[in-house]
């Protein structure tokens, strides 16, 4: 699958496999969800999240995991740009942020999030 292909979370979550990340804090297939783990009001509440790591044992396309997850980060921020119905909502990686409500153009870190990357979306499906 493409990412221009994806048409809801669990789609973008298969993808994301696909290029050896691995994919969890979301919706079925990739529940459950921790009560514990997320703020209240969650995107991950609502099957609208994911959280996703980078096993560099697994798989050698990267040197480490903040590589992997540095270029996930870029790749899928940067779709916005070729496809503005993207659905994009957050994504949050060690020092880079990105909050739909703040403007396209916003970048800040988001605490907790130096070991994994946070994406949420608008929607569940589009």
């Amino acid at each position: 699958m493409r990412l221009r292909q994806v048409r809801s979370v669990v789609d973008y979550g298969k993808w994301a496999q696909q290029h050896g990340f691995v994919v969890g804090e979301g919706p079925k297939p990739f529940g459950p969800v921790d009560p514990n783990a997320h703020t209240e009001g969650s995107l991950h509440y609502l099957g609208r999240a994911l959280d996703i790591n980078y096993r560099t044992w697994e798989h050698h396309r990267w040197e480490s995991e903040r590589e992997a997850l540095t270029w996930l980060y870029k790749r899928t921020k940067r779709f916005r740009r070729f496809h503005p119905r993207w659905p994009l909502d957050e994504l949050f990686f060690n020092g880079f942020g990105f909050i739909k409500e703040y403007g396209v153009k916003r970048n800040f870190a988001i605490d907790n999030h130096e070991d994994h990357l946070h994406i949420g979306f608008m929607e569940q499906r589009w």
